[in-house]
């Protein structure tokens, strides 16, 4: 019995410290516990830290939703909400890094294409002239300004993905005053989420991601 709760409170270790983002410490646990159920967690989490060089580069995208569904299950809808709109962030983010070698927090206007480059530069905020940088919705446009197609998947859905973003907005941990509830959430959710699958999809993207257990545990 002894053993047993102690495996039961590493497992627990391990998936506290995964649902805070730390996920090394979560490898570091789970490599302890060891065991087949917990193989395809140790897989994922080789991913998400970078360990395994054949990771698609959008794990955090996905393991963001995954965060998401388990706030809402507490709800706790502002957060859920919050990380679904980072999730969408953050997927504008990894494609322009990975296909295109640009980093929104400073774009280099010489890796925009010639045609675009004076419609960029005059979004510049400051005396650097050699580097912009650019927000979600202006990232999107990018990429579709590039022809790449997660940003023709944004054209495509552009006003209900900016109404339910929006929402993020208009919450009390954005720029809002009043909570979030349930069907706000559910909205959201709806929106983004499906739209994400639609982008990691038309791009061929396939993660080993995984949600957390729940009960599921108790037979690890």
């Amino acid at each position: 019995k002894q053993e047993k709760i102690l495996r039961l409170r590493r497992l627990c270790q391990a998936f506290h410290a995964w649902d805070m983002f730390d996920h090394s410490r979560s490898l570091d646990f789970l490599r302890i516990v060891g065991g087949r159920f917990v193989t395809p967690y140790i897989e994922a989490l080789t991913d998400l830290t970078g360990v395994n060089r054949r990771a698609t580069g959008y794990e955090e995208v996905v393991d963001l939703v995954f965060n998401a569904e388990r706030c809402s299950v507490q709800g706790r809808y502002d957060d859920a909400v919050a990380r679904l709109y980072r999730a969408v962030e953050m997927l504008a983010q990894k494609r322009l890094e990975n296909k295109w070698g640009i980093d929104t927090s400073r774009v280099e206007l010489d890796k925009i294409p010639e045609n675009l480059r004076n419609k960029y530069r005059g979004f510049q905020q400051s005396d650097d002239t050699s580097t912009i940088r650019i927000a979600l919705r202006r990232a999107y446009e990018l990429l579709a300004e590039l022809n790449d197609p997660v940003g023709l998947c944004w054209q495509k859905d552009m006003k209900k993905l900016l109404t339910s973003l929006e929402k993020r907005n208009n919450s009390i941990l954005a720029h809002g005053t009043i909570p979030l509830g349930e069907e706000d959430y559910m909205q959201v959710e709806n929106v983004l989420q499906s739209f994400i699958n639609e982008v990691l999809k038309s791009i061929n993207v396939k993660t080993r991601c995984l949600q957390l257990p729940s009960l599921e545990i108790m037979e690890m």
